[in-house]
C-alpha cells in the first residue's frame, strides 16, 4: 500500500507547475490518496485520484499545469517510442477501444471547429505541448482501471463522454484542465452505469430444493415391494391327477 500511495503522489506531481511552492504539489498527493478512500462507494473510488487533485488544487490554489511530466521537449523518435508503449499497454490491460475512441473523436471535434469556427483559438491543442499532454493523459490516465469501463461497449461511451466534455470545456470555458473535468465526467458516468447495473440484477430465489440429507431422512429406508402372487403352472403329474 505505501509503495502505491508513492507512485500515486509522485504522478500528481509531474502534473503540477516547476514554478509552484512545494507545500502545493505535497497536498496535492495528499488529496490524491485521500480521495481512493473518501469518495467511494461499494463498487470502488468514484474519481481518477489524479485528475481529482489536480482540478482541486488549480481552484485552492490557483496553481497552473505544465504536464512536464508528458516530456513537451521530448524529440520525435522519442514520442514514437514513448506512443508505442502506451499503445502496447492498453492493449494489454483492453482499454486500446476507449483510447482510439477518445483520440478520434477528440481530435474531430476540434478539426470540426477549426474549420466552422476561429482556427486560432483551437490552434494550440494541435501543437506541443498540449499534444503530448493529449497522449499522456489517453494513455496513462483516462486507462485507469478502478475508474474506467472493461467491457467494449461501455469504453466507447465512455471514451465519448470525456471527448465531448473536453472540448466543450475548452471551447467555453477555456480552463486549463479541460482534459481533466472530461475526465472527472466520465468517471461519474461510469460509477452510475456500475451502481445501476448493479441494481437491474435479479435477486437470487432461495432455493427449494430439498437437501440430500433430507432426501434421506424422509424416504430412507425404502419399504420392500410388495411381492406379486406366484403363479404355479400345472404339471404332467397334476393334470392326470
Amino acid at each position: 500500500m505505501s509503495a502505491c500511495c508513492a507512485a500515486s503522489g509522485s504522478f500528481r506531481v509531474a502534473h503540477c507547475s516547476p514554478a509552484t511552492s512545494w507545500f502545493v504539489p505535497t497536498i496535492t498527493a495528499a488529496l490524491a490518496v485521500a480521495s481512493k478512500y473518501l469518495l467511494r462507494t461499494t463498487q470502488g473510488h468514484i474519481f481518477n485520484p489524479a485528475a481529482l487533485a489536480l482540478v482541486a488544487a488549480y481552484f485552492l490554489f490557483a496553481t497552473g499545469q505544465d504536464w512536464w511530466g508528458a516530456l513537451p521537449d521530448l524529440p520525435m523518435p522519442f514520442v514514437l517510442v514513448l506512443l508505442a508503449t502506451g499503445l502496447f499497454v492498453a492493449d494489454r490491460v483492453y482499454k486500446l477501444p476507449m483510447v482510439l475512441i477518445f483520440t478520434g473523436g477528440y481530435s474531430l471535434m476540434f478539426a470540426a471547429y477549426s474549420y466552422a469556427g476561429d482556427p486560432a483559438r483551437v490552434a494550440e491543442i494541435f501543437r506541443a505541448p498540449d499534444v503530448n499532454a493529449t497522449l499522456f493523459f489517453a494513455l496513462f490516465m483516462l486507462t485507469d482501471p478502478p475508474t474506467s469501463p472493461t467491457r467494449y461497449r461501455d469504453q466507447v461511451t465512455f471514451g465519448l463522454i470525456v471527448a465531448l466534455v473536453s472540448f466543450a470545456v475548452y471551447t467555453t470555458l477555456g480552463g486549463v484542465y479541460y482534459l481533466l473535468a472530461g475526465l472527472l465526467v466520465g468517471n461519474a458516468w461510469e460509477m452510475w452505469r456500475r451502481m445501476t447495473a448493479r441494481s437491474r440484477v435479479p435477486r437470487r430465489l432461495p432455493d427449494r430444493t430439498p437437501r440430500t440429507a433430507e432426501l434421506r431422512a424422509d424416504n430412507w429406508p425404502r419399504p420392500m415391494p410388495t411381492p406379486l402372487p406366484t403363479v404355479q403352472r400345472e404339471t404332467g403329474n397334476n393334470r392326470r391327477a
